[in-house]
């Protein structure tokens, strides 16, 4: 029994559909409007067909595209490619898909992703080539930008003298390395596919894993960078390394990988720990030898007590047998005796002198200097007053121009500073028409500084330091008289208290000597 519709077994007939073609008009629109290049081309490669967007991307203004042959429209290499793609479509008898690249001679240059397919007669004869081609000329300079900050990142990353790792973040607080440069192979001893593809707990070594496990929690929670020194044992040896580990986030905020950094600084930390060496060696040492200069400083105190007391007792004996002899026996000596027996004294009294300036000296060397309040005015004064008969005899003009000032020194080496300043002054001009002697003082920021300026004999400025050392004469004793230490004893009692002293002058034009103090 034949088959009938459903229609039919209710008793109704549908009409039958009509056939809608699409008009040329349509299908010239769909071509017009596609955004997409579609061409057809005969067995020649002569176009018989091109769309609006076709033409206006390579056809002149007024010029019609059709006839006209790849050769004609692109530059030579870019239609010799295009027609070996047309031939291998031709010749494979079905679709294929190509990327092209298209320049014409004025410089329009453009890459697509071409679907070409053959054109068949009723006799499935081949007669043409049809092609799509979208442009992806936007999309090829994006990826080739990439591809060009990819090598260059690559570079940096290979060449850059820090560890540098790259750690993909998975659930469960692991961790497994995307990518590591040379310095970290180099560092850890391990070879790139050791490192590259495995979970971090199982590169690193166990401890330094517990120990960088919180940081890299740290920096994922915060969602900031987080940095820390370690300490780490690898085959390699030791590694002091500076850590930073970044986290980078998607979209969502959701961290996927930490990026990280390692800066070596063992050979720093061994330095240091050289130096701490050296340091508590030095400390060491030095206490040795402080104790031993302690030592030998007293041993050399008590031997300087000792023989200035074992030296003073003979003198006062040579220097009063001898000015017994001048005062009591002077009618029995000749020229000669008497000549010996006053060189005799007056050697026994510089002797004596000069042991005095010795243990001033050392008595200068130990211990620090007492400090208290001292008014310098009533001191000056005093120490001038205390020399009226010398400064009568030499008919000295002593100008006192000290402020009222009070510091706080050591009154008893100032005072012995200042006395020595002073006799020297008055020392040195004798033999001047006019001897004048000018003491006075005057304050700087934090300093006082008291000077005592002569019009006496003066100094060659080149032997400046040399005035200031412990034995050193510019002049002969016999001219000017003296043991050699007034001013190596001055300098010790100003450098004792925090100061510093120093003198200007010229040759038989005078001298002023400077002491700086601290208020």
């Amino acid at each position: 029994m034949d088959r009938v519709s459903r229609q039919q077994r209710k008793g109704t007939v549908e009409p039958a559909p009509q056939v809608i073609e699409p008009s040329l008009q349509l299908l010239q629109g769909i071509l017009d409007y596609s955004p997409t290049l579609i061409y057809v081309k005969d067995m020649q490669g002569r176009y018989l067909l091109v769309n609006r967007q076709w033409q206006r991307l390579y056809s002149e203004a007024g010029e019609d595209a059709l006839s006209l042959t790849d050769e004609e429209v692109f530059s030579e290499p870019s239609a010799l490619a295009l027609r070996r793609n047309d031939q291998a479509v031709i010749d494979a008898g079905a679709p294929i898909t190509f990327e092209e690249a298209t320049g014409t001679a004025g410089g329009d240059h453009h890459t697509y992703i071409s679907a070409k397919f053959p054109l068949l007669d009723d006799h499935g004869r081949t007669i043409g080539v049809a092609g799509i081609s979208s442009d992806i000329t936007d999309r090829k300079v994006a990826e080739e930008a990439l591809r060009a900050s990819e090598r260059r990142m690559s570079l940096i990353f290979e060449a850059v003298s820090d560890v540098l790792f790259l750690l993909a973040v998975e659930p469960n607080e692991r961790y497994r390395f995307v990518a590591v440069n040379p310095a970290f192979l180099a560092v850890t001893g391990l070879a790139r596919e050791q490192v590259v593809g495995k979970p971090a707990d199982e590169v690193l070594p166990p401890d330094a894993y517990a120990f960088v496990l919180p940081k890299y929690l740290e920096s994922i929670r915060e969602n900031r960078r987080v940095s820390w020194e370690e300490v780490t044992d690898y085959p390699t040896g030791t590694l002091y390394g500076h850590v930073s580990v970044t986290p980078s986030v998607d979209d969502s905020g959701r961290c996927t990988h930490l990026v990280g950094t390692v800066h070596d600084i063992t050979d720093l930390r061994r330095r240091e720990l050289e130096i701490q060496k050296l340091n508590v060696e030095l400390e060491d040492r030095v206490a040795e030898r402080t104790g031993e200069l302690e030592a030998a400083n007293k041993e050399l105190q008590t031997f300087v007590y000792s023989v200035s007391h074992d030296l003073k007792a003979p003198l006062r004996g040579i220097e009063g047998y001898s000015r017994l002899l001048l005062d009591e026996y002077a009618d029995q000596l000749d020229e000669t005796g008497e000549f010996y027996a006053r060189t005799t004294h007056d050697a026994a009294r510089e002797m004596s002198n000069l042991i005095e300036d010795l243990l001033e000296y050392s008595r200068m060397e130990r211990g620090p200097a007492a400090r208290g309040p001292v008014e310098l005015r009533p001191l000056v004064e005093k120490l001038v007053a205390a020399r009226h008969q010398e400064i009568a005899d030499g008919t000295v003009t002593v100008t006192v121009g000290i402020p009222d000032e009070t510091l706080s020194v050591d009154e008893a080496g100032l005072t012995q500073a200042l006395r020595n300043l002073i006799d020297n002054a008055l020392k040195f001009t004798r033999g001047v028409a006019e001897p004048r002697i000018e003491i006075g003082g005057g304050s700087t920021s934090g300093t006082f500084t008291i000077w005592v300026q002569d019009n006496g004999c003066g100094f060659d400025m080149r032997y400046h330091d040399r005035i200031f050392e412990i034995f050193q004469r510019l002049h002969r004793a016999e001219d000017y008289p003296g043991t050699g230490c007034g001013l190596a004893i001055v300098r010790k009692a100003v450098e004792r208290m925090g100061g510093r002293v120093w003198a200007e002058s010229v040759p038989d034009q005078g001298a002023t000597f400077f002491l700086e103090l601290r208020r």
